[in-house]
C-alpha cells in the first residue's frame, strides 16, 4: 500500500469518527435541553463551540480526501 492510499484510509477513519462525534454531540443537545434537568442549558456555549469545530473538522477532511490523490482511480 503506497503511502497516498495510508492516508486515504487514515481521512476515511477521521471521517467516520467526526461523524460518530457528531451523533453524540446531537444526543449532548437533546439532553442538555431538557428543562427536568438542574443542569438545563448549562453547556450552551461549550455545544455551539463543539458545533463549530466539527464543522470544521468534516470540512477540513473532505478538503484533504479531494486533494490526495487515489492511485486506485488511475487503474
Amino acid at each position: 500500500m503506497d503511502h497516498n492510499r495510508i492516508k486515504i484510509e487514515l481521512l476515511l477513519e477521521l471521517k467516520a469518527l467526526a461523524k460518530s462525534m457528531h451523533q453524540k454531540r446531537r444526543i449532548l443537545d437533546a439532553i442538555d435541553v431538557d428543562e427536568d434537568s438542574s443542569g438545563a442549558y448549562d453547556l450552551h456555549d461549550q455545544r455551539q463551540t463543539l458545533f463549530e469545530g466539527l464543522q470544521n473538522i468534516r470540512a477540513c477532511i473532505n478538503r484533504s480526501l479531494k486533494i490526495v490523490p487515489d492511485s486506485t482511480e488511475r487503474d
